[in-house]
């Protein structure tokens, strides 16, 4: 079951990017897309349009969100960079983020951050939704067009967030004993009004194994 919005009280021009997940160099690349093709082992949505420079992923009318799950990869500890440009809909505050150690689209962790400069950690258990922590970030850039690097590592029960290059947090948190699944996840406060819909860009999804 794809569908997984966040509870609706959670989340109060050229194509350019900063090269930030680059900050994903460890020794063992697990996956490294910039999307030219669907080969990286994303489950298929016809909402998703894969070319270069970037995948582009629509909000249709009536949509407020839609996660995305990698089948083909499998990890338990990771260091994901996932570059993003904030949609032209800044009265939606659209958001990002990346999940991990996820079983399906019920059971999954997620970091989160919206145009609005907030940054969530959510876990999803069961179709249940926790916040595990809500916090404002400075470094988050919210006007559309503009250029957002997340990057999330987790090894062991330690995750740490960074947004363009700025450290956000540490958490510990309950992680798996098994390899798990990984993805992304866009997101705006209410239904899409518009007929034309409101596009999400990702120009590169990198994971690698954690540093250190």
């Amino acid at each position: 079951m794809r569908k997984s919005l966040l509870p609706a009280l959670a989340l109060c021009g050229a194509l350019a990017w900063s090269g930030g997940a680059a900050a994903c160099n460890g020794s063992n690349v697990i996956l490294a897309d910039n999307f030219a093709d669907d080969s990286g082992g994303w489950e298929p949505d016809t909402h998703m349009k894969f070319a270069a420079p970037a995948l582009v992923v629509r909000l249709v009318k009536g949509q407020a969100g839609l996660p995305e799950l990698n089948s083909a990869f499998l990890v338990r500890n990771g260091d994901i960079c996932m570059e993003t440009v904030m949609p032209n809909a800044p009265d939606l505050n659209p958001a990002f983020g990346v999940m991990f150690w996820a079983t399906d689209y019920q059971n999954f962790t997620m970091v989160l951050f919206s145009a609005s400069g907030k940054v969530t950690m959510w876990r999803k258990n069961e179709g249940k939704w926790l916040t595990v922590f809500s916090v404002d970030s400075p470094a988050v850039k919210g006007a559309p067009g503009s250029a957002n690097t997340i990057r999330v590592t987790f090894n062991g029960n330690l995750v740490t967030t960074y947004i363009n290059g700025t450290k956000v947090r540490d958490q510990r948190a309950q992680a798996p004993a098994t390899d798990q699944r990984f993805g992304f996840f866009i997101q705006v406060d209410k239904p899409v009004e518009a007929e034309a819909g409101v596009d999400f860009v990702i120009p590169s999804f990198k994971i690698t194994n954690p540093p250190g």
